[in-house]
């Protein structure tokens, strides 16, 4: 389809984006990295790795939550979208990437 091609070349570049940071961190990712590389894959808009405003204004707003995990520790970090969509506007939406990470450690209940 040819409205597809757009979403296409989005996902391409993203994966790309993706293997391109993984390579470079290979031996030295942390948490703080991997939260980093999870944000570049969902922050949406011209500049994946703005958080500004002004970048959410194309594209739909459909980043809802970015979710890093550490097996070793068995630790989640978590951050969710904020903010109001009314009617395909941004208003004052904010994908998950761009707000504060939680942490959660998983051991608490297994």
């Amino acid at each position: 389809m040819a409205t597809q091609e757009p979403l296409w070349n989005d996902t391409v570049q993203r994966y790309v984006l993706l293997h391109d940071r993984i390579e470079e961190l290979i031996g030295d990712m942390d948490v703080k990295e991997a939260i980093g590389v999870a944000s570049l894959l969902g922050i949406k808009g011209d500049n994946y790795g703005s958080c500004n405003p002004e970048n959410f204004q194309t594209g739909d707003p459909t980043h809802v939550l970015s979710v890093v995990y550490d097996p070793e520790k068995e630790d989640v970090y978590f951050a969710y979208e904020e903010g109001t969509v009314l009617k395909g506007e941004k208003a004052d939406w904010r994908p998950a990437a761009c707000n504060e990470y939680l942490w959660l450690n998983l051991t608490e209940w297994w």
